[in-house]
């Protein structure tokens, strides 16, 4: 990690000890049409609040975090 940034370099990144750091939400719940369902969207969809570059973006580098991608970013994946 560069102490001075606090930004996680891509060679580190991508050795065996990086990793995607995900959210994991119910599906009813995240589909939900109540405010619960809305509030998880907007937090955590691909234009959420996470996502955002003038949201919670900053936020997430600022703690040594990499990004994903626009397209990555809020995507669902069922496992």
């Amino acid at each position: 990690m560069d102490q001075v940034n606090r930004r996680i370099n891509l060679p580190f990144a991508s050795s065996p000890f990086g990793y995607v750091l995900s959210n994991t939400v119910r599906s009813a719940d995240r589909y939900s049409t109540d405010a619960h369902g809305n509030a998880l969207r907007a937090l955590f969809g691909p234009t959420g609040w996470i996502c955002r570059f003038n949201g919670g973006a900053p936020a997430v580098r600022s703690y040594g975090f990499l990004t994903l991608s626009p397209g990555a970013c809020g995507a669902v994946v069922h496992i």
